[in-house]
């Protein structure tokens, strides 16, 4: 096990490699995100919390929403339980942004729904994220691109990609329907993700049903990231109502 010098040069060590590669990554001409990411990491740190080693939570022993084999992944050796409970929050930001933001391009997403990709990256990993990113645009498409709708004044250069392979990886074609989502449907568009979000909750519960035992605040940080409130807070609260009842049930 490394000494308590040995790991502060570790640290030191991953926060100037880190530093330098989320510098690379901010030249990218489409970022124009760093006067957000303290906002966005404020956000998110308000759900995940500090150390929270919960004995129906899969991922085992967290903090900030840090699990042992991210932060083994991220120091590139097996850590134990003390250092996940003593992990420092600028280590833990610097694994936020370097492999929950810019890694998986949610910095190249519209900065409209960037918050909530980046939250729900954290939480339920970087490839999930973007599935449920891509699944929403994909449910967007089918109305956007419809040639019967009389209202649709679609051009083939902002086209949302119906045929976008949910794969949960975010690259070019599913950058350009995000933004093409973004310009038809507004601020819809990240509500439409927030409900896509809850309806992942409940698959979760439904394959896992121990679960359950978080649902609640699962769903409250779903519609944490909301615009309109009246709208699509309604829908997350029916899967709710749903799960509630079928527990009963049990």
């Amino acid at each position: 096990m490394p000494s308590n010098t040995e790991t502060i040069a570790n640290k030191n060590k991953h926060r100037e490699e880190n530093n330098k590669n989320n510098k690379n990554n901010k030249n990218d001409k489409n970022d124009k995100n760093d006067k957000n990411e303290e906002k966005y990491i404020n956000q998110i740190l308000k759900h995940e919390g500090g150390y929270v080693n919960h004995p129906r939570d899969r991922g085992g022993p967290t903090n900030y929403g840090i699990t042992l084999a991210t932060l083994s992944r991220f120091l590139k050796r097996k850590v134990t339980i003390q250092e996940v409970k003593d992990l420092d929050i600028e280590v833990a930001k610097e694994i936020y942004l370097s492999r929950y933001f810019y890694a998986p391009n949610i910095h190249r997403l519209p900065v409209s729904i960037q918050i909530v990709g980046f939250d729900m990256s954290i939480n339920h990993g970087a490839r999930r994220s973007a599935k449920i990113i891509q699944s929403t645009v994909k449910s967007l498409a089918t109305y956007a691109n419809d040639t019967t709708n009389t209202t649709n004044t679609t051009t083939a250069t902002d086209a949302i990609d119906a045929k976008i392979i949910v794969d949960g990886i975010i690259g070019h074609k599913t950058i350009r329907s995000c933004f093409a989502a973004q310009k038809k449907f507004g601020d819809n568009f990240n509500d439409a993700i927030c409900v896509e979000r809850a309806l992942f909750y409940r698959l979760i519960v439904h394959r896992h049903p121990s679960q359950m035992a978080f649902i609640h605040g699962w769903l409250n940080r779903a519609k944490h990231y909301i615009f309109d409130k009246h709208t699509y807070e309604e829908l997350i609260e029916d899967v709710r109502e749903e799960l509630t009842n079928e527990r009963r049930e049990i």
